[in-house]
């Protein structure tokens, strides 16, 4: 019940209901049964840039990859036309593959910094 749950809150952009969710323990990276589809996938998709970055910050799995059609939550992003949220995964990705941490206040300031230098554009409710 709350797999499907989380990933609806993802998908709505709800973050109230999706960090009560992850507080209860479930699992960030849970996976759909059909379709391996990651709650970070479904914000991904459905456009949902503040629940992307909020699970990223969280440690959401940015290359997980979904069986149906073997996608990672950047490309579903790329697909739908989501510019925002691929570079803020591609930044986030590359600073934890420099091993900064999630939690590291620089890693937090350049999440929190990328969309501000942007223009202020936002794809939330898209």
């Amino acid at each position: 019940m709350y797999e499907n749950e989380l990933h609806r809150a993802c998908a709505k952009g709800n973050l109230k209901r999706v960090k009560k969710l992850l507080e209860m323990d479930i699992n960030i990276n849970k996976e759909t049964k059909k379709c391996k589809v990651t709650p970070l996938h479904s914000a991904c998709i459905a456009g949902q840039y503040e629940t992307v970055k909020y699970l990223i910050l969280a440690g959401a799995n940015m290359r997980s990859v979904a069986i149906i059609p073997h996608w990672t939550p950047e490309y579903f992003a790329q697909v739908q036309g989501h510019a925002l949220i691929v570079n803020l995964i591609r930044i986030a990705q590359s600073l934890v593959d420099k091993d900064i941490k999630r939690d590291d206040i620089f890693f937090i300031c350049a999440l929190n910094a990328f969309k501000d230098g942007m223009s202020g554009k936002s794809e939330e409710g898209h």
